[in-house]
Parts: C-alpha cells; sequence; structure tokens
C-alpha cells in the first residue's frame, strides 16, 4: 500500500503542475484579450469622436457659410466652391476613420493619419472661414467707399448743377450786356460821328478869280491869259464843336477840260473820300490856325503853264468833306 502511494504521488504531482500551468495560460490568455478588446474600444471610441467632431465642424462650417452666403451674392459662387472642397474632405476623413474602425488592430500611425486629416478639415475651414470674413470686411469697406462716393457724387453733380446754372444766368447777362454794349458802341459811334461831322469847317461866300501880279499890287482878272495864278477866298464859319487847333483846307482846282489840275512838286496830292473810299485828287492845300471862330482864308494856285479859257470849279474841303464850292470863268 505504501509502495502504490508513492509512485501514484509523482503522477498526481505532475498533473496538478500541469492543471496550474493551464490555468496560468488560459488566465494569460484572457488578460491578453481583455486588454485587446480595452484597446479596441478606446479606438472605437477615438474614431467615433472624430468622426462626431468631424461632422460638428462641418456643420458649423456649412451654417456660417450659408449665411455669408445670403449676405454677399457676390461670394456665393465662391462659396458654394468651398463647400463642396469642405465636403470631399469630410468624405475622405469618414472613409479613412471607417476603415480604421473596421480593422481589429489600427496601428499609432494610421490613428494619427485620421487625426491629422481631421485636423488638416480644420484648418481648412477655419481658413475657408477667415477668407470670407475678410472679404466681407472687404466688401464692407467697399460698400461703404461706394455709398461715401455716392454722397460726393451727388454734392459734386448738385454743385454742377448749381455751377451749370450760374453759368446760364452769366452767360444770359452777357449776353445782355453785350447787346446793351453793341447798342451804347452804336450809340457812341453815331454820336462821334456827329461830332466828327459837327467839327467839319464851314466854308462860306466863296470866291475865285484869276490874278495879275504886278509891283505895286495884284490885280484880279478874269482874262485867262493875263492870269498869274487863281486865288480862292472863302470865310472860315465859327464852329464851337471843333477844337482850337491847325487845320487842314484842300483846295482842288477843276480846269475847263474836267481835270484836276495837280503837280506834286508844288504841294498836290490825294486823300480818300470818306463816304466812297476811293482817292480824290487834290490840288494844293493849306494849314490855317483855326481858333472856333470865323475867320478868312486865301489860297493861291500857280503854274507855269497859261491857264485855259472856260469854266473853273473850285472845291475846299475839310477833313476829307466838300465844305464849299465856286464856279468861275476866264475868257
Amino acid at each position: 500500500m505504501s509502495s502504490n502511494s508513492n509512485k501514484l504521488f509523482p503522477i498526481a504531482l505532475g498533473f496538478i503542475i500541469l492543471l496550474l500551468g493551464l490555468n496560468a495560460y488560459f488566465l494569460a490568455n484572457k488578460v491578453s484579450q481583455g486588454r485587446v478588446i480595452e484597446k479596441q474600444k478606446k479606438e472605437l471610441s477615438e474614431a467615433e469622436k472624430m468622426q462626431e467632431e468631424l461632422q460638428m465642424q462641418y456643420d458649423d462650417a456649412i451654417e456660417q457659410l450659408d449665411v455669408a452666403a445670403s449676405e454677399n451674392e457676390e461670394l456665393k459662387s465662391q462659396i458654394e466652391e468651398q463647400k463642396r472642397t469642405l465636403e470631399k474632405q469630410l468624405r475622405r476623413a469618414k472613409s479613412k476613420i471607417r476603415e480604421l474602425t473596421s480593422k481589429e488592430n489600427a496601428t499609432i500611425s494610421e490613428l494619427a493619419e485620421a487625426r491629422r486629416m481631421v485636423d488638416d478639415f480644420v484648418l481648412q475651414r477655419n481658413g475657408f472661414l477667415t477668407q470670407i470674413n475678410d472679404l466681407k470686411t472687404t466688401n464692407q469697406s467697399l460698400t461703404n467707399q461706394n455709398v461715401s462716393l455716392s454722397q460726393e457724387k451727388s454734392s459734386l453733380t448738385a454743385a454742377k448743377v448749381q455751377l451749370e446754372t450760374k453759368v446760364v444766368e452769366q452767360t444770359k447777362i452777357s449776353e445782355v450786356l453785350s447787346v446793351e454794349k453793341k447798342e451804347l458802341e452804336e450809340t457812341k459811334a453815331k454820336l462821334q460821328k456827329k461830332v466828327e461831322l459837327g467839327s467839319i469847317l464851314a466854308a462860306n461866300s466863296v470866291k475865285a478869280t484869276g490874278v495879275k501880279e504886278k509891283k505895286k499890287s495884284d490885280v484880279n482878272t478874269d482874262v485867262a491869259k493875263r492870269a498869274d495864278r487863281l486865288m480862292v477866298c472863302f470865310e472860315l464859319a465859327e464852329n464851337r464843336i471843333a477844337k482850337a487847333a491847325k487845320e487842314t483846307v484842300f483846295l482842288r482846282l477843276i480846269n475847263p477840260r474836267g481835270e484836276t489840275m495837280a503837280i506834286e512838286s508844288k504841294g498836290s496830292g490825294y486823300f480818300d473820300d470818306p463816304v466812297s473810299g476811293q482817292a480824290v485828287r487834290f490840288t494844293t492845300s493849306k494849314v490855317v490856325d483855326y481858333d472856333n471862330s470865323a475867320q478868312d482864308v486865301c489860297i493861291n494856285w500857280k503854274q507855269d503853264a497859261s491857264f485855259d479859257k472856260g469854266k473853273y470849279v473850285a472845291e475846299i474841303y475839310n477833313k476829307n468833306h466838300m465844305i464849299g464850292t465856286k464856279e468861275f470863268t476866264l475868257r
């Protein structure tokens, strides 16, 4: 009996050790499986959080972009493009996260890549919102500038209208003044013409005759062959309009042939007719010291040739106007 017990003890002891080893193995395996399960739960929870965060960031961005689009029609097409870009990134990130959750053992680098995609999404989302806000601020600034420019334009337009009105008024006044000035100038010219005409001297009591020169005294003659010179005498009438000054009196003698008697070397010349503007030839002239009172004047004409028989005409001019005339005959 004692011998059998001794034989069974090693076997029992081995069996016990085997059982203990199996229990230790199963216990270790259970612990390991628990850790794997815990890790998978943690990874699943992290993935779910990332998905929720992605969706929340996306929904918030879409809401803000929609508000911006409703407030700024000019930015609508750009905002729609940004929304499409965010939607593509959201799909890619969600797809990556679903891929991780479907794997039994996701690596740390794979989780980091998923987190990086979420972070990139958030960065782009924030960038888009910042860009839109900047554009809104710029648009508002431009709108304010446009309002300011519009107000300035309105002020300038009003000022322009006022200036144009003043210009029209000034133009009308100028036209009226121009007409009045023209009328005054015409009146002045007429008065000046009257003064000029009124200042023309008048020759009264015109006498014309031939003169025979003698040692003791000259004798008037109407015989052509005896006449040494022709003499025309007249009275310059009193004129209070004319200025007291030296006045030139022209004498034009017309011979029986109808020719103006003239010799340039003896003082003959021309003056312009004030009416026709044509040149009028004169025989001779004399400068008179006129003092506004009546005074007698005589003008002589002497030539080398003898005088023709027949009817002569003597014309007296002052300021180019005829002021007296006389016909006489030499026989």
